[in-house]
C-alpha cells in the first residue's frame, strides 16, 4: 500500500519536482569516504593513470597519499585544495587514496599518511618527501620557491608555520634529528623581523644548521602546543633538541622584551647553547609527548568484544598487544544497544594502536564499576584502564560520540589525559550469576 501510494504520489507531480525528490534522495544514498573530488582542482590518482599522468610527465608533481579514514588527512584536505586551486597553470597538486591503491602506496613505501612526495620532473627526475608545513600557503610557497617563480623574503621561508598535529614531525621527521628545533609564540599571524634575522644566522648555503617554526595565533592547536611546553602563547622562544630513541629536551625564553635587538640576542646566545650542547641542566626539561602521523592502518584486524569472564584477560587486563582497556558500560542485557555502531566505528579507527574497545551491561556489573568510582544511572559510561604494573584509570561521561571519544582517545595517547591510580582490578560478575534474583 505504502509503494502504491508512493509511486501514485510521484505520477502526479510535475517534472520539476520529481527531479528534486530524486536529487535528494540521491544524496541521501550516496556515501562516500573520498576526500577529494572533481571540482576542486586536486587531481585524483590510480593505478590505471598512474602511468600517463606521472610515469610519462616531466611536468612538477605534488602528491598527497591519504586514507580516506585519517584525522590528519581530513585536517589537511581543506589546506590542499586551496594549495591546489592557487598553483593552477603552475604545477599539479594530486592524491592517491590507499585504502584503493594499494599496490601504489607499497610502491612508494608508504609508511603513514598523510605522506607527500615532489615528483619534480614527473617519472623522469627522483622522488623526494615533502615535510614542510601543511598549510596551503606553506605548501604553494614550497613549490613556488622549488620551480624559482618565489619572488618573496627569503628569510621567511626559513620560517615554518607550526600547528599542534604537526609538532612531532617539526621535532622528529622534519630535519636532522641532531639539529635543534626552534618554535616562537606570538599573538602575531607572521612571524617577527628579528626572528627572520636569526633564522639567517643559522642558515649556511643550502644547509640549515637549526630549524625554526612560529605557532601564531592562526596555527590550529598553538595554545596546546604551548600547554604541552608549559610556556605563554605569547612571547615565548621554545629550542628543543631530539634523539634517534624519539626523545629530547628543551630551554625556553619564557619573557620575551619589546625591544627586537634584546630578544635577537638572547635567543641566539640560548640557541647557540643548543648547538654546542653547552646548555646547562636545570636550564632544561625534558620534550613531553605528541601524537605521531598517522600508522597504516589496513593490516590490524577490527577487534570489538563484550568484557566479560572469558575476555577480561586475554582481550584486556592481560594482554601483550593493547596497553590500553576501554570499555563502555552501556543499558542492555543483550549485544544491540544504541552506541554499539560508534564504538564499533572507534575500534576500526585505533585498531593499530594500543586500544582494546569493549564494552559491558551497566546494570549487570554496579559492583565493577563501583571499583572505579562510578556509580551506575543508567546513563553510558567509558572507562579507560592503562594496564601493566602500575594500573590506572581514566572515566568519561556524557555523550558517547566518535567525536568525543576519538579526543579522548587521542588525548590518552599523547599523554595529555590526567590518569589515577587503580589499587586493585574489580571483579566482574560472571555471565551465569548475571539476573539470578535471591528468592530467600
Amino acid at each position: 500500500l505504502i509503494e502504491i501510494s508512493l509511486f501514485f504520489s510521484i505520477f502526479t507531480m510535475d517534472s520539476k519536482s520529481v527531479l528534486t525528490l530524486f536529487l535528494a534522495f540521491s544524496a541521501q544514498l550516496t556515501i562516500t569516504t573520498a576526500l577529494y573530488s572533481d571540482g576542486d582542482g586536486v587531481e585524483l590518482l590510480t593505478e590505471k593513470n598512474w602511468k600517463t599522468t606521472i610515469e610519462d610527465s616531466e611536468e612538477y608533481w605534488i602528491v598527497e597519499f591519504f586514507a580516506p579514514w585519517c584525522g590528519h588527512c581530513k585536517q589537511l584536505a581543506p589546506e590542499w585544495q586551496k594549495a591546489a586551486k592557487e598553483l593552477q597553470g603552475i604545477a599539479h597538486v594530486a592524491a592517491v587514496d590507499c585504502d584503493v591503491e594499494k599496490d601504489l602506496a607499497q610502491k612508494y613505501g608508504i609508511k603513514g599518511f598523510p605522506t607527500i612526495k615532489i615528483f619534480a620532473k614527473g617519472g623522469a627526475g627522483e622522488v623526494s618527501d615533502y615535510n614542510d608545513a601543511r598549510i596551503s600557503s606553506g605548501i604553494v610557497s614550497y613549490v613556488k620557491k622549488s620551480l624559482g617563480e618565489d619572488d618573496s623574503n627569503p628569510s621567511s621561508r626559513l620560517v615554518y608555520p607550526l600547528r599542534y598535529q604537526d609538532a612531532y614531525s617539526f621535532l622528529y621527521l622534519l630535519e636532522k634529528l641532531d639539529i635543534p628545533k626552534v618554535i616562537l609564540f606570538t599573538q602575531e599571524k607572521r612571524a617577527p623581523k628579528w626572528y627572520e634575522s636569526l633564522a639567517v644566522k643559522y642558515k649556511q648555503g643550502k644547509v640549515k644548521t637549526v630549524t625554526f617554526s612560529h605557532a601564531g595565533p592562526d596555527e590550529e592547536g598553538s595554545s596546546l602546543l604551548a600547554k604541552r611546553l608549559g610556556v605563554a602563547e605569547a612571547g615565548s622562544l621554545v629550542v628543543c633538541a631530539t634523539t634517534e630513541e624519539g626523545v629530547g629536551y628543551f630551554a625556553t625564553l619564557k619573557q620575551l622584551q619589546d625591544k627586537g635587538s634584546a630578544n635577537l640576542k638572547a635567543a641566539q646566545k640560548l640557541v647557540d647553547s643548543m648547538v654546542d650542547d653547552s646548555v646547562k641542566e636545570d636550564q632544561t626539561a625534558p620534550l613531553p609527548p605528541f601524537p605521531p602521523p598517522d600508522k597504516p592502518r589496513k593490516l590490524a584486524d577490527t577487534v570489538f568484544f563484550e568484557l566479560n569472564e572469558d575476555t577480561f584477560d586475554p582481550r584486556c587486563f592481560a594482554s601483550s598487544k593493547k596497553s590500553i582497556c576501554l570499555f563502555a558500560a552501556v543499558k542492555s542485557a543483550g549485544d544491540e544497544f544504541p552506541e554499539k555502531s560508534t564504538l564499533v566505528e572507534l575500534s576500526k579507527k585505533y585498531r593499530n594502536d594500543p586500544v582494546a574497545v569493549g564494552w559491558l551491561p551497566g546494570s549487570q556489573q554496579t559492583e565493577f564499576l563501583a571499583g572505579f568510582g562510578v556509580q551506575w544511572e543508567d546513563h553510558p559510561v567509558v572507562i579507560a584502564v592503562k594496564t601493566g604494573k602500575r594500573k590506572r584509570f581514566a572515566v568519561m561521561e556524557g555523550e558517547v560520540s566518535l567525536v568525543k571519544l576519538s579526543d579522548f582517545v587521542d588525548r590518552i595517547l599523547g599523554g595529555d589525559l590526567q590518569f589515577s591510580p587503580l589499587k586493585s582490578v574489580p571483579e566482574l560478575v560472571p555471565s551465569y550469576l548475571q539476573n539470578i534474583k535471591d528468592e530467600f
